[in-house]
């Protein structure tokens, strides 16, 4: 094999790491999407032979929970935060909106957390909100880890 076979057979297995590589995150955001949990994956550190991507980007856009049209519901979801994270609305910091097809109402919840792994000291928490037919009330689902510590994803560099 001369050297252009040689190169050819680099750059192919450059695209073919690459690729899985792409794929891989892809995956995992799709993966957090399907499961509104509160944190994507971004690149958060690249050195000259690997990749660190890791899950710390807040989903959706801030702006008015859903819960504040029900006061009923506000204090189920908050009671159930603090069953399980000890969290109360003194350490709501805020609410973001997750785009999502009604009757399902997705959310992402920020509440500041000493015990945080987070470099803000945050912790976020997805709620997923069903409307039951007939107006006969709202199911929800809390997604995510209290306190929060990020995962990170490490891919080494071809050559």
């Amino acid at each position: 094999m001369g050297i252009v076979g040689i190169l050819s057979l680099l750059i192919f297995l450059q695209g073919c790491v690459g690729g899985l590589e792409q794929n891989t995150m892809r995956s995992a955001n799709k993966n957090i999407i399907e499961h509104n949990k509160p944190y994507e994956y971004i690149l958060v550190k690249e050195t000259s032979e690997t990749r660190f991507y890791s899950d710390v980007k807040l989903r959706g856009e801030i702006g008015r929970s859903i819960t504040k049209n029900s006061k009923i519901l506000e204090d189920d979801v908050m009671g159930a935060i603090f069953e399980n994270c000890g969290y109360t609305f003194f350490d709501l910091l805020e609410i973001r909106i997750v785009p999502s097809v009604f009757p399902v109402f997705q959310e992402v919840w920020v509440f500041k957390d000493d015990k945080s792994e987070m470099e803000d000291k945050t912790t976020a928490l997805g709620i997923v909100m069903e409307v039951l037919p007939n107006n006969s009330g709202t199911n929800f689902f809390l997604r995510g880890e209290c306190p929060a510590a990020p995962r990170t994803i490490i891919f080494q560099k071809p050559f």
